[in-house]
């Protein structure tokens, strides 16, 4: 391999590290709120009673202090309803980092 495109491989190499941005991809049931997933009556108390783990709400706060020089970025994901399940206001209320949420859009509840 030439000299030139070994220094062209660094360049390119070090250009990612630049321009590194943090991202942090979550499910939001079962792993930052207990969900009660499990089978038809489950389903329904995962609506009636949406809190979040103790301590999680902590920890996504120590990612996004420890990264903000890197521009860390959060998504949360979820396969409930959005007619049944505002993921932007549970997020904000119990104080986990603001980002972008996506939540399942067909409106079949069972």
């Amino acid at each position: 391999m030439s000299f030139l495109k070994i220094i062209s491989l660094m360049v390119f190499l070090v250009s990612f590290h630049c321009n590194a941005k943090v991202v942090i991809i979550s499910d939001i049931d079962d792993t930052i709120k207990k969900a009660y997933s499990m089978g038809k009556v489950g389903q329904a108390y995962h609506f009636l009673l949406k809190r979040p783990y103790l301590g999680m709400q902590a920890i996504y706060s120590d990612l996004q202090r420890e990264y903000a020089n890197e521009g860390v970025t959060f998504y949360y994901v979820s396969a409930a309803p959005k007619i049944l399940f505002n993921g932007e206001k549970w997020l904000k209320e119990n104080r986990f980092p603001t980002g972008a949420v996506y939540l399942r859009v067909s409106s079949s509840f069972f």
